[in-house]
């Protein structure tokens, strides 16, 4: 967070310096919302590099404090993943998967097996 306050102080010391250089220009106005600065007319050699050098140095401030926030948010973000998630196999004693004996029995024939069975007199008939 120091740094972010040296940056500005730095950069306010900067935008007094470009005014009063300017004092008397109307070519150069200053938004209160980005504290960028916008040319309305060429103000002439150094004057605009300053200009551009300045707002260079607050679109980098934006990011810096934006970048901020985003890690901030990734953390929330991964701290709320950790809770939700399911824990890993293993994690506790009772959830290793355990392997039980397999039961080997014959296969029981279906209910709905034809048999053939031979009658007296009648022949082969079939039965269900």
């Amino acid at each position: 967070m120091a740094t972010v306050e040296v940056r500005q102080a730095a950069l306010k010391r900067y935008l007094d310096e470009i005014k009063q250089k300017n004092a008397g220009s109307q070519a150069l106005e200053e938004n209160t919302d980005t504290k960028m600065l916008h040319m309305n007319a060429p103000l002439g050699g150094w004057k605009e590099w300053s200009t551009l050098t300045y707002d260079h140095n607050v679109l980098g401030d934006l990011l810096l404090t934006e970048n901020e926030q985003l890690k901030k948010i990734k953390e929330e973000v991964e701290n709320m993943i950790k809770v939700l998630s399911p824990p890993a196999p293993g994690a506790f004693p009772w959830s290793v998967p355990q392997s039980f004996p397999t039961l080997n029995f014959p296969m029981p024939q279906s209910r709905s097996a034809k048999v053939k069975v031979e009658e007296e007199g009648t022949g082969l008939v079939e039965k269900s």
